[in-house]
């Protein structure tokens, strides 16, 4: 709805008939009916008050989504298939509202950390199998059953490292943990999130936001974690990075 004040008029523009139609053009509220097609579009008004004209929109969707509508990613990348070392970590997540997750993954593959869209899973002790698929089943809100793969190949190329933006000691970390973005990388890379998961139990143990543009390092204290191994994760406003560490 569009409030219109002293003499103000305003004019919509026909969203695409197929996805809805408007029962009024020139009043304010209007009401859009279902076109009977799934899809997005710009709703549009021109609205005009003591003679200056103003445009006003509003993204609409309408229907139910499709698997098409969500990008799912796979060790920080949306390229598949993810290329995988023994026994490293990868975060797989699927993006778009939603409920109901249910993931599933190759066999020797084990859980990390599952939260909804986001499932940490650490790669096989061996290159046995060398191939799977990651598979993750929720539900849109109209109701509607989506269903997202991601393939995954053991290469030795994978073992060659871990991600380079950042930096985390000591290791292991019995009472602090300094996490900062590696020399060669700060003109470029900042800290706006980081999480840290006890994997023994895949509880959160450690959850801070750094904020818009983030910083460039973080202390952790972590003297009052449970001894054994955590899962560091790095998130730099687009994709995570994961680390394991001791405590």
């Amino acid at each position: 709805m569009v409030v219109l004040f002293c003499n103000s008029s305003i004019a919509w523009t026909p969203p695409p008939s197929n996805l809805g139609t408007l029962n009024s053009l020139t009043t304010s509220p209007t009401t859009l009916t279902y076109g009977g097609t799934s899809g997005s579009f710009t709703l549009t008004a021109n609205v005009t008050s003591c003679g200056i004209t103003s445009l006003v929109t509003l993204p609409v969707r309408v229907g139910s989504n499709t698997a098409s509508d969500y990008t799912m990613t796979g060790g920080g990348s949306s390229t598949q298939p993810l290329y995988w070392c023994p026994n490293q970590t990868y975060a797989f997540s699927v993006n778009g509202p939603g409920s109901a997750y249910n993931w599933s993954w190759p066999t020797g593959w084990t859980v990390n950390y599952i939260s909804n869209y986001l499932a940490v899973l650490k790669a096989p002790p061996s290159t046995s199998p060398p191939t799977g698929n990651v598979t993750v089943m929720f539900t849109e809100p109209c109701g509607t059953q989506i269903t997202k793969t991601f393939f995954t190949v053991y290469s030795g190329s994978a073992c060659t490292g871990t991600d380079p933006r950042f930096t985390y000691s000591p290791n292991p970390a019995p009472s602090f943990l300094n996490v900062a973005v590696a020399s060669g990388f700060t003109s470029t890379t900042r800290i706006q999130r980081i999480q840290i998961i006890r994997n023994s139990t895949a509880t959160t143990v450690f959850d801070q936001s750094y904020g818009t543009p983030g910083v460039t390092s973080a202390f952790i204290s972590t003297s009052s974690f449970q001894t054994g191994t955590h899962t560091l994760r790095i998130f730099d406003g687009s994709t995570w990075a994961v680390y394991q560490f001791v405590r």
